[in-house]
Parts: C-alpha cells; sequence; structure tokens
C-alpha cells in the first residue's frame, strides 16, 4: 500500500474518491492476510485488484479533467498529475 498512498490527495479534486478506494484496497488486502483458505484468498485478491485499478483509472481521469481553483470552472489538464501517473499506464 504504500506505493498507493503516495497518490492520495494527489490530484486536488479526488482526495475523497480516491481514498475511499485506498480503504477499500487496505480492507482487502487484511482480509487476504488473515485467510486460510484458498477460495477466499482468490476472492479477496481480485477485489483488491479491482479496487487498486480503480484507484489508479480514477486519478487518470482527474488528471486529464481535473477543476482548477480559483472562480474557473472549465476542465483543464494537470501535466504534472500526467507525467507521474503515465509512469504507471
Amino acid at each position: 500500500m504504500d506505493t498507493l498512498d503516495q497518490y492520495v490527495g494527489f490530484v486536488g479534486e479526488g482526495y475523497l474518491e480516491a481514498a475511499d478506494k485506498l480503504k477499500e484496497c487496505q480492507f482487502f488486502l487484511d482480509l487476504m492476510r488473515q485467510t486460510t483458505e484458498f477460495d477466499h484468498f482468490r476472492w479477496f485478491t481480485n477485489a483488491f485488484l479491482s479496487a487498486a485499478r480503480a484507484v489508479m483509472d480514477w486519478l487518470a481521469t482527474s488528471a486529464y479533467y481535473a477543476i482548477p481553483g480559483e472562480g474557473q470552472w472549465e476542465m483543464e489538464e494537470d501535466p504534472q498529475a500526467i507525467a507521474t501517473l503515465s509512469k504507471h499506464f
């Protein structure tokens, strides 16, 4: 989770959605660590990977369609966020 934690709050308007999905990732990771049944482990792993992918998808979308801060309400790209996230896509 350390590598995903660096993206919490990375895109200004995306904190709550990304933070929620990161918590979901942590939830399923904890279940993966605790279970002793193979089928449960597979299901928890699938859920973890799905939530992790959703975090990255949401951050990428937010980077391309960010809402700027002061007064302006047109969507604009965040070049720094795009450069950082492009390493992972």
